[in-house]
């Protein structure tokens, strides 16, 4: 019994380990949520208002409202006068917010909620409730990086949260189907997994983080990259390819007739790559597998 106490913890930690890590394949991301509010953002903005969208938000989901008041607070008693740039001229407080509480704790449970929310019209509408902080992001993204290219040149992504991203195995043209976090220096934790990209449309948003001695940058979900894979696809990085693709466009207003498909991008922006997507099934297995070798081999 004495033995038994002994080995218990040790089979509880490892097994509890395997248990959270969690491993997101980069693909087509054809059925994310990825909204770019092309020639509808005023329509956007009165929709959202007058249909008191935020508040029922906040109203449904207290972690969400938690999120939203305290990000509101930072922002006007400690960000809003402090940005050391001048912020682009349609830049609103709820732009503000929407930067300060996605550097928070919500944007885990967002970004799991992004990565299917565009599986059909009636899913997003039905069963997506975060469309208020998608637009207000989205269009602050936007604002700040002037609807235009300016390239980020070697940005690092770190696997936080206990997730693991690796491209599907046929898949040269990718979208991440989320906001990414990525970094503009060494990553924070020497252990943790990352990949290098370059990123046309990310956006610096250190001063807007509630960790504001992280040199932060967040990639919009929409950007189309080329996947680069290392000797022997060990190990890969992701190369911006200067366009942008969503699987819907002003979904909200425009119903279903707003879909479109990354093929259709592909065409229609002349990429090359677009392969049929299938899982890395061996990277999988071998993933999930390898604590319970270790697990093994400590016995």
């Amino acid at each position: 019994m004495e033995i038994l106490v002994r080995i218990y913890p040790i089979v509880f930690v490892l097994f509890f380990s395997v248990a959270a890590q969690v491993l997101y394949t980069l693909d087509r991301a054809d059925e994310a949520f990825n909204d770019q509010y092309v020639g509808c953002k005023k329509a956007m903005d009165r929709s959202l208002a007058s249909n008191n969208v935020l508040a029922n938000e906040r109203r449904r989901n207290k972690v969400f409202s938690r999120a939203w008041d305290e990000a509101e607070l930072i922002w006007h008693q400690q960000k809003k006068n402090q940005i050391t740039y001048e912020l682009p001229e349609g830049f609103e407080d709820h732009h503000g917010i929407a930067l300060v509480a996605y550097s928070g704790f919500i944007s885990k449970s967002f970004n799991d909620e992004l990565r299917t929310a565009g599986r059909s019209y009636d899913h997003y509408i039905e069963n997506f409730h975060f469309k208020s902080l998608h637009y207000y992001l989205t269009t602050a993204v936007q604002l700040l990086s002037y609807h235009s290219c300016r390239k980020n040149q070697h940005l690092i992504h770190e696997d936080l949260h206990g997730a693991t991203y690796w491209p599907s195995n046929e898949s040269r043209i990718i979208r991440v189907g989320q906001f990414l976090t990525a970094f503009e220096d060494e990553p924070i934790y020497e252990t943790n997994e990352t990949f290098s990209l370059t990123s046309c449309f990310a956006v610096n948003i250190q001063e807007f983080s509630q960790f504001p001695d992280e040199k932060i940058v967040v990639v919009p979900g929409f950007e189309v990259f080329q996947v680069t894979y290392g000797k022997d696809h060990s190990n890969f990085s992701l190369s911006t390819t200067g366009k942008n693709c969503s699987n819907f466009n002003c979904a909200y207003l425009r119903g279903n007739d707003s879909r479109q498909t990354l093929d259709q991008c592909v065409h229609r922006l002349g990429l090359v790559g677009g392969a049929s997507i299938s899982r890395n099934v061996f990277f999988l297995m071998a993933w999930w597998c390898l604590p319970a070798i270790h697990l093994i081999f400590i016995f």
